[in-house]
């Protein structure tokens, strides 16, 4: 097979990006084997440039073996939607228009002629119930692969099957399954020893701090809801005492996102009524971010500011953990919970839990303060928890 076409002059995607180096590894797997497993650590590149890389490979070409239509997958409609927005940003290009658009429930921004099209899990997944051949797409991204769902274990089945359909009919469907934390050596022995391809991240030193206290857990979650207040309070000491840099904080639910925003406010108020005129810092400016946000609430969170000016606090759930890589982090407050879907079997009943995280969520969770720097990580559980 002739090696892949040099990078278009006129490319519009981000060369600083670690995945920029494996573009045309990516593209030559794709094209000799119909399913490709892709690690890359959080801010590789991997969710926004990976579609657009086969995208650009497919305006080089003359035959019809092309990559678009394109379905790309998030386990989350906030991210499907600003991701999409990121990419037709990048790309200079209309929302909705024939490049770029998104599928979630009960909103739609695409054509049937779009070429990458970013949708949450379920909405392949009906997508499949009545086209189980899934002809309208000749390339299929299952991202965020890691996060394990009713919705996207189907997906790996009914994908499969249906390259195994277009296979037959010599209809080629290829399908990309990407994670940042994966066991890519199952994955790959389930999509018929599919090669994987590691990207590696880009991160700076990021020094962390645990705290001497033990949070106490029960079988339904925390002792108590001091977390909380002990977040706010942290990140109230990291503005006053640090220099710029945006402050990111993971707490598990609407709810506690909600009263913790208020009470950051209250802080930030108080702030502005005590600093001395000609000391004044960066302004603290509030912004939650989670799954049952308004799309235009979101957006604030990627918007542009002034770091000397503004520091933004980012009180978020898990999605902020692989899903969405908010710029300019620099210190991570983690209180060490997430919400999980469980299930009672004494009395049948499935509900979401507050529990604690794995390592690997810790890890991840710390390297979002090294993402554009070096960073701090307050992790407000002690080091024997951790361990």
């Amino acid at each position: 097979m002739p090696p892949p076409p040099p990078i278009p002059q006129n490319s519009r995607t981000n060369p600083d990006l670690p995945i920029a180096g494996a573009r045309a590894d990516i593209v030559r797997l794709l094209r000799e084997h119909d399913f490709l497993v892709v690690v890359g650590d959080t801010g590789s590149g991997k969710t926004t440039q990976l579609p657009a890389y086969l995208l650009e490979d497919d305006e080089s070409r003359t035959d019809n073996d092309t990559f678009a239509p394109v379905a790309i997958t998030q386990p989350r409609r906030v991210a499907a939607t600003s991701v999409s927005r990121r990419v037709a940003e990048e790309r200079s290009v209309t929302l909705g228009g024939d490049e770029v658009g998104y599928k979630v429930r009960f909103d739609s921004v695409a054509q049937r002629a779009t070429k990458l099209t970013f949708m949450t899990d379920g909405v392949l997944v009906r997508e499949c119930v009545g086209d189980g051949r899934l002809t309208k797409y000749k390339t299929i991204v299952l991202d965020e692969a890691h996060e394990r769902s009713v919705d996207t274990d189907v997906l790996f089945g009914l994908v499969k099957q249906a390259v195994e359909l277009r296979k037959a009919t010599n209809d080629k469907l290829r399908c990309v399954v990407a994670s940042a934390t994966l066991d890519a050596a199952r994955f790959s022995q389930y999509f018929d020893g599919a090669p994987v391809l590691r990207v590696p991240g880009r991160s700076f030193p990021v020094d962390i701090y645990h705290s001497k206290q033990q949070q106490p857990m029960t079988r339904f979650g925390p002792a108590d809801k001091r977390y909380v207040s002990a977040a706010v309070d942290v990140a109230v000491q990291i503005h006053k005492s640090q220099n710029e840099g945006h402050i990111l904080i993971f707490l598990t639910g609407q709810d506690e996102i909600e009263n913790a925003c208020q009470a950051l406010r209250r802080e930030a108020a108080k702030l502005e009524d005590t600093i001395v005129v000609g000391e004044r810092g960066p302004a603290m400016l509030v912004l939650p971010l989670y799954g049952a946000l308004p799309q235009e609430a979101a957006d604030r969170v990627f918007d542009s500011v002034d770091a000397s000016q503004i520091r933004k606090v980012v009180v978020a759930t898990n999605i902020a953990e692989t899903s969405l890589t908010v710029p300019g982090v620099k210190y991570v407050v983690a209180p060490g919970y997430v919400k999980q879907k469980g299930y009672d079997p004494e009395r049948a009943v499935a509900s979401l839990v507050v529990v604690p995280i794995s390592k690997i969520a810790a890890e991840q969770r710390a390297g979002r303060a090294g993402r554009t720097e070096a960073g701090q990580c307050y992790r407000l559980y002690s080091k024997a928890c951790f361990d």
